[in-house]
């Protein structure tokens, strides 16, 4: 034990401390960087508890966002349908009025083509096609609330 006193002195006197200054120095640094990098990983789990609860309610209000425009696209798709069924009911009505007549006056033409082509844009099917074309081959009138005169100007005019 002498020794190592002995050599601690003479340690001490050359560096200006001896080894067991020194090691408790090192032990106290070494703690100090420990807790400093304690309290790092510390503050990063706070943070990443903090993401991941965030994370979790963003993802909530996705799916909840997903649902309603899920169930939006639904209530598109039935107001789709409908729409085309009640075109479908229109043009049936007045083809039926129509061909038991046995002609089609310019307006009433004018008219079936607009539902028509609304129809055909949302996906009317064949039974559409082949009234349109039985109305087409009817004899044409120009008289009711709509001149061929007041079509064409219209026509040009827009």
């Amino acid at each position: 034990m002498q020794k190592v006193i002995e050599f601690d002195a003479l340690v001490a006197s050359i560096f200006g401390s001896g080894i067991f200054l020194s090691l408790w120095r090192l032990g106290t640094w070494i703690n100090k960087l420990v807790k400093a990098k304690r309290d790092e990983n510390e503050l990063r789990e706070r943070e990443i508890r903090e993401l991941k609860k965030v994370n979790a309610e963003q993802d909530q209000r996705l799916t909840k966002v997903e649902e309603y425009q899920m169930m939006a696209e639904d209530r598109s798709q039935d107001i789709m349908k409908a729409e085309k069924a009640s075109l479908h009911n229109q043009i049936w009505n007045k083809a039926d009025e129509y061909i038991k007549r046995g002609y089609i006056t310019v307006g009433e033409l004018n008219n079936f083509d607009y539902l028509f082509q609304a129809y055909k844009s949302l996906g009317g099917n064949g039974t559409g096609d082949t009234l349109h074309r039985k109305i087409c081959n009817l004899d044409v009138r120009d008289e009711g609330i709509l001149q061929k005169d007041e079509i064409d100007r219209r026509q040009k005019e827009g």
